[in-house]
């Protein structure tokens, strides 16, 4: 429990953020060869260009005082005290933290946290990933140099707001977040919102398929699970890349299943972009990207736990987009054990410069 008077404005003297040096990767990989106890310096960079602000790696966690950073990245941060939250701002975005919840607020979308903000020492120490995904801002870790570097990604280009759908019952607890466009004009508009609507609506659907299949359990608990949600990877240009999952647990399971999906639209037209339009016509995208996959494996010494061999990716190769990179991802049991989670990888955008396609092209900065 946090003392009253630790919840007071004056008592944040310094905001940190943090982050596991394995971020998507198994628990027993130690990225950039850090152990427990063993502090690293960490430079840390907005859009490649040093601003003197020093982190730290230490016990296999990045700790970056986040302070001195706001200018450089356009952020503010507020302390409202009567609800006990801290706000963090960059331009039309928001994102309300509650110190010792696992939930936040980016603007109408409930959003997980984690690990929770806490307040220590008169330290507001917070998860940066969420921070960064959440401000819009790019991140990218580099463990062999040590080098943090954040990405002020541009306004949205279309505004976004957040639907919900929530009932329980004995037998399901549903809840539903998902996306939906404006301004775009009725046509694009719907081009764009239908199939969201409708991944929403499958996955209500899913939650009562599953109080079914718990039915034919008669010794199983008796409430069935889903939860869905939605994140933004990209929203700039022509350009919007929604990020869905979708947790199902079935009452008497072992335990739950996460399935994530994703659509990159054009603003103009609505249209979902598939995978080889990205490229130019007559690149072999699947080499290309087959070979980043492959080297990515082994620099993360993913080979030994795969479940299957890894040959290629495929033209039905789920993939989003970020402001800097293709990220090409992998559902549980997919090609890893469960215990590994869903795994991305991410591939700089930069690097495929001279094979992109237009509107995409501009995003490889």
């Amino acid at each position: 429990m946090l003392r009253e008077p630790e919840l007071q404005a004056s008592a944040i003297t310094s905001v940190v953020g943090v982050f596991p040096v394995d971020m998507g990767l198994p628990v027993d990989v130690n990225a950039g060869g850090t152990t427990a106890g063993v502090t690293t310096a960490v430079t840390v960079t907005v859009d490649g260009q040093d601003t003197g602000v020093k982190g730290g790696v230490s016990d296999r966690q990045v700790a970056v005082p986040l302070k001195p950073l706001f200018g450089p990245l356009g952020c503010r941060l507020t302390w409202q005290a009567t609800e006990k939250k801290a706000v963090l701002q960059r331009g039309s975005r928001s994102l309300a933290l509650y110190p010792g919840k696992d939930r936040g607020w980016a603007g109408d979308h409930e959003v997980w946290v984690n690990p929770p903000p806490r307040l220590a020492g008169g330290r507001l120490v917070v998860p940066l990933k969420a921070v960064a995904e959440n401000l819009g801002c790019g991140m990218k870790w580099d463990p062999q140099a040590s080098t943090l570097d954040l990405r002020p990604w541009p306004e949205p280009a279309v505004r976004v707001v957040t639907r919900r759908i929530r009932e329980e019952s004995e037998k399901l607890k549903v809840d539903i977040q998902y996306p939906e466009v404006s301004g775009l004009g009725p046509s694009v508009d719907s081009a764009i919102n239908e199939p969201l609507k409708d991944w929403a609506l499958e996955a209500l659907a899913g939650g009562r398929r599953a109080v079914e299949s718990a039915a034919r359990a008669p010794e199983a608990p008796k409430q069935s699970e889903v939860v869905a949600d939605y994140r933004v990877a990209l929203n700039q240009d022509s350009l919007l890349s929604i990020v869905l999952t979708n947790y199902t647990y079935v009452a008497g399971a072992a335990h739950g299943l996460t399935v994530q999906t994703s659509d990159t639209f054009d603003l103009r037209t609505g249209r979902i972009y598939a995978l080889q339009d990205l490229f130019q016509p007559g690149v072999d995208y699947i080499a290309l990207l087959t070979e980043e996959v492959k080297r990515q494996i082994r620099e993360r010494g993913l080979e030994e736990s795969l479940l299957t061999p890894f040959e290629s990716v495929k033209p039905t190769q789920k993939w989003y987009l970020t402001g800097d990179s293709l990220v090409l991802y992998y559902d549980q049991y997919e090609y890893w054990p469960y215990a590994w989670g869903i795994q991305e990888f991410p591939i700089a955008l930069a690097g495929l410069r001279d094979v992109l396609a237009p509107p995409f092209s501009i995003l490889a900065k």
